[in-house]
């Protein structure tokens, strides 16, 4: 996933928390249109509008660039992307070894 990809998820979920686009703008301190240019893609969250919204909503520099966490479509629960990561090196590896993993795993107590 690309760096534009992940701020601009990270920026969605953040806006989520304001009942309007408008708040959400104001929060930010930029203009209801440029952040309608972000939301319909328009324009891209580089580095510089990155770190302005971080410090206006007062979250930890790099913040946007934090992978998110991802909803499991099905269940409904939130999977820890370092948990996802972890899950598809385990897919890659040979067939064999991964059942001899997973009863290590298992059966470990």
């Amino acid at each position: 996933m690309e760096s534009s990809e992940i701020r601009y998820l990270n920026v969605m979920e953040l806006a989520k928390q304001y009942k309007t686009d408008s708040q959400f703008s104001n929060a930010i301190d930029v203009s209801p249109a440029y952040f309608s240019q972000i939301k319909t893609r328009r324009k891209n969250i580089g580095d510089t509008i990155a770190r302005k919204i971080e410090t206006e909503l007062g979250l930890q520099k790099g913040f946007l660039d934090s992978r998110p966490e991802v909803k499991n479509p099905i269940e409904g629960i939130i999977i820890n992307p370092s948990i996802l990561s972890l899950a598809y090196a385990i897919e890659s590896i040979d067939p064999e070894i991964r059942e001899h993993l997973k009863r290590l795993v298992f059966n470990w107590q």
